[in-house]
């Protein structure tokens, strides 16, 4: 019963109950004969009229109480036949009739065969995702955007004069797409900022008259694992980050290398100190030449993984890099920005000479490097800073003279995962001036030959926003100037991600 029945139904119910009531008590009748007491019982005071009426008050009010429960049943039930159906009927309020419904009146509705026809929508539904993620799996979109303020002072490093400072705004932008096929395969697309004949930074200089910055592939690979444990093989193959443990000590990290890699890990234990041993190779050609070798990087790794307790952990690797036909580099520095797969548009800190022979451009060193790298952790200062060491050593075992060697220590302390996140390093960096072609460290300084300290700070605004700043003092180690300035460099970034 809907409430607007039960209101007039309510009103005649009391008013029949209150006459009846009434007439009983004045009149008299047989149900006062019926419950009169018997004889030698003590006489009870007869009810009065105001008596007689409350308690019919009380009856009526469960009776209204039951009502209404049944009416909120009732309600439920037409919402979820409704919900099930195209137009959702309205409580308490009858269908409207139309003319056309006098003379032909519709069929009445079937809540059974609505819901059936609804399922069927929704399984064909299903059955379209279902085609669509077998064909080309499962996507993921991500991406940043980073706007950077960068200021250089004390410049020169060994030139007689101060260049003055230098001041200048720059953007990167990256948007990337992956997928998984299956629990075997998956593969990634990304493009970024960044001019073409820079492999080692994608930010894009606010400058030349507001021209359009350009874009381009920064990454496209194929991974296959054997999703297999204790022993897990991986292959890539494309335009991908590097797989092995590595800093920027030997490749930046906007750097994505070209050609293929292998991966096996052996799980050791679970319970004893060594947990996991990784063995990384890789086949890296950065020039193909249709006349003479190919220019390729050919390395290995053994990477450790250790947990020493709850709160500590480390891994230590072994790396070795052999850089074949490396001179192809020296005769394609200093191109145009605008140039396409023929040149690098920066310089080399490595020593360079040319050959008396072929007049050309030549390293003075080959580079056959050994690296040893070991990291640090301690988890048991706070859930939210994560403390960590990292000592790395260099030593290029093909240098020409005793400039072979370098070493990269850095400390961290905190994460950037959740607002309110707070995270500092501090790195202090000395390269000699052969001990790796300077051409794929990091980007930010001065690559070999040089000292250097940093310092960063972050702070999460969001757990997608950043605000950070870096601290750079760095000079060249060897100069025959007798000016050797520390330059000073500062940048200030914001980092959305997505």
């Amino acid at each position: 019963m809907t409430p607007g029945l039960f209101r007039p139904f309510r009103l005649l119910t009391i008013a029949a109950t209150v006459l009846a009531s009434t007439s009983a008590a004045l009149a008299g009748d047989d149900t006062a004969d019926r419950h009169a007491p018997r004889a030698g019982a003590p006489a009870e005071k007869p009810a009065t009229v105001e008596e007689m009426l409350r308690r019919q008050s009380e009856t009526l009010e469960r009776l209204e109480r039951l009502v209404l429960a049944q009416q909120e049943r009732i309600a439920r039930l037409e919402a979820e036949v409704a919900s099930r159906t195209s137009v959702a009927p309205i409580p308490g309020q009858l269908p409207s009739v139309s003319p056309e419904s006098s003379v032909s009146p519709p069929a009445p509705s079937r809540p059974d065969l609505d819901a059936a026809a609804a399922n069927q929508d929704a399984d064909a539904v299903a059955t379209r995702l279902e085609t669509l993620e077998k064909r080309f799996g499962n996507f993921r979109f991500s991406g940043d955007i980073r706007f950077r303020y960068e200021g250089f002072y004390n410049q020169g490093f060994d030139l007689p004069a101060d260049t003055g400072p230098r001041n200048r705004f720059r953007v990167r932008v990256r948007a990337g797409i992956s997928g998984r096929i299956d629990n075997h395969f998956d593969w990634g697309l990304r493009l970024s900022t960044g001019t073409f004949t820079d492999p080692i930074s994608p930010n894009q200089t606010l400058s030349d008259f507001y021209e359009r910055k350009p874009v381009s592939l920064e990454r496209a690979f194929l991974r296959f694992t054997t999703d297999s444990d204790p022993v897990n093989l991986e292959l890539h193959a494309g335009k991908f980050e590097p797989t092995w443990k590595r800093t920027a000590f030997t490749f930046d990290n906007d750097l994505t290398v070209e050609g293929a890699s292998e991966r096996l890990r052996f799980r050791v234990s679970k319970d004893r100190p060594l947990r996991a041993v990784q063995l990384i190779a890789w086949q890296l050609p950065f020039r193909e030449r249709s006349a003479g070798a190919d220019a390729t990087i050919l390395g290995g790794q053994i990477l450790t993984e250790w947990s020493w307790s709850k709160n500590w952990s480390s891994t230590i690797a072994g790396t070795f890099h052999d850089f074949e036909q490396a001179n192809v580099i020296p005769p394609a520095l200093n191109g145009g920005s605008t140039d396409v797969n023929g040149s690098l548009e920066y310089g080399s800190t490595n020593a360079i000479v040319r050959n008396p022979f072929t007049n050309a451009l030549e390293f003075r060193s080959d580079f056959r490097v050994v690296n040893a790298l070991g990291e640090l952790t301690y988890t048991g200062l706070h859930p939210r800073f994560p403390l960590m060491f990292s000592v790395e050593w260099l030593h290029n075992t093909g240098a020409f003279d005793n400039q072979r060697d370098g070493g990269y220590a850095f400390v961290t302390l905190g994460q950037r995962q959740q607002q309110g996140d707070w995270y500092f390093n501090y790195a202090f960096w000395k390269a000699e001036r052969d001990v790796y072609p300077s051409v794929f460290m990091e980007s930010d300084t001065l690559q070999t030959n040089s000292v250097l300290h940093w310092a960063m700070a972050a702070y999460m605004l969001r757990r997608n926003v950043e605000l950070s700043g870096r601290y750079f003092l760095q000079r060249r180690l060897q100069t025959v100037s007798p000016v050797n300035r520390w330059l000073n460099r500062f940048q200030l970034d914001v980092v959305y991600s997505f």
